[in-house]
């Protein structure tokens, strides 16, 4: 069972991690104002007002072409909230959905300790409760397993993928039904579109390691 720490206030949270199928080397620190996580000498911990953080923001983001000029967005695959957090400064209204407590931990929290008040809300749960009817005009997928045989993940997903359990995202056609305007997915460059959706609407490059497949609804 992994090690895990926390002040008084997250008692009940640690309750629910210590549940969860983790690597016994694992440890979790549950304190403000940033949870930490420590797994075989790498650490990872999520604090926006960060310089590298803020750097993000300084340039144009592909996504942000991708997702056109929409009110509201379902960040359907949350991770570690950097669209979510691209989007959200961008001033749209931004709902993250992360069904990992312990993504969803991180993530909510550092979001709650933004120095710049957002329109963001984090959700632990799947998105695909959120599928019943048109609400987002945009809903945005970024499948965090879904990526080439070759492709080598960067330290962030190699991280995630030792604490998360590969569940591959497989509801495309509910999700384009679910979306008012446009559904955007996150692919690997070197994947085809999904067959089971329409052709994209078009696409847009993203640093030439991954693009955005945009579905405009009728």
């Amino acid at each position: 069972m992994a090690i895990i720490e926390c002040s008084s206030q997250y008692l009940s949270l640690k309750k629910q991690i210590s549940q969860l199928d983790l690597p016994p080397t694992l440890q979790v620190n549950l304190h403000d104002p940033f949870h930490t996580l420590i797994l075989d000498q790498q650490q990872l911990s999520l604090n926006f007002n960060a310089p590298e953080w803020q750097q993000i923001l300084t340039t144009k983001h592909p996504l942000l072409k991708a997702v056109g000029t929409p009110t509201t967005i379902l960040d359907a695959c949350a991770g570690l909230g950097k669209d979510g957090f691209i989007l959200a400064n961008a001033g749209f209204e931004v709902t993250s959905t992360e069904e990992n407590l312990l993504l969803y931990a991180l993530l909510s929290q550092a979001v709650e300790h933004l120095e710049t008040k957002l329109k963001w809300n984090v959700l632990h749960q799947k998105a695909q409760t959120l599928f019943s009817k048109p609400y987002f005009d945009v809903i945005y997928l970024d499948p965090m397993f879904m990526t080439s045989k070759k492709s080598k993940p960067k330290k962030n997903m190699q991280f995630i993928q030792s604490i998360a359990s590969p569940t591959l995202f497989e509801d495309w056609e509910s999700a384009y039904h679910a979306t008012k305007k446009r559904l955007v997915i996150k692919h690997d460059h070197k994947l085809s579109p999904l067959t089971c959706l329409p052709k994209p609407s078009f696409s847009v490059s993203n640093a030439k390691k991954s693009r955005f497949d945009i579905y405009i609804k009728p």
